[in-house]
């Protein structure tokens, strides 16, 4: 939601659109790494969101 709203507001301050695919990345990765910093803490709903991304991610056609 970050990214999302750090874009909206750069286009409202007249920066340049960064590219769509570009964002999508940045999202992935942060959402990969904020759940692997997490895997093995003892909370499975945490685990489960992992394998739920990357199950997401994997379907999509994206590299995993």
């Amino acid at each position: 939601m970050h990214t999302v709203w750090t874009e909206r507001n750069a286009r409202r301050h007249g920066e340049q659109p960064k590219d769509i695919g570009c964002l999508v990345r940045f999202v992935d990765k942060t959402m990969r790494l904020g759940l692997l910093s997490v895997k093995g803490m003892g909370q499975q709903y945490l685990d489960e969101a992992l394998i739920t991304w990357f199950g997401i991610q994997k379907s999509n056609g994206e590299a995993g």
